[in-house]
């Protein structure tokens, strides 16, 4: 009966769906290249934040294009590692995943 019950709780871990991603900020600071290739805009930072986690390792975080003139100044980026703005953007970089381990409920 023990093993089933540890079965069953190590299955429902594997197929549990992982916590979306955690963001750091940095102002003033921007991250390089547009995701994808090219410029995808949102009006706020929780729908480009959505966007970027769907893309999975393919997006780096999002960046508030502070001197773009359209309302979709949040975009979606490739990189990951905080530059200088020297524009005043203001950026939210993705966080790696916690360890496997940490996402399995302890027995």
């Amino acid at each position: 009966m023990k093993f089933l019950v540890v079965l069953l709780i190590a299955l429902a871990a594997v197929t549990a769906r992982p916590p979306p991603p955690k963001y750091a900020g940095g102002n003033g600071q921007y991250l390089a290249g547009y995701a994808g290739g090219k410029r995808k805009g949102f009006k706020n930072l929780k729908a480009a934040m959505g966007a970027c986690n769907r893309m999975r390792k393919a997006c780096g975080g999002v960046t508030w294009e502070r001197k773009h003139k359209g309302a979709d100044k949040f975009t979606l980026r490739k990189g990951n590692a905080f530059k200088k703005s020297p524009s005043g953007e203001k950026s939210w970089k993705k966080l790696p995943p916690p360890p496997y381990s940490a996402l399995i409920p302890l027995l």
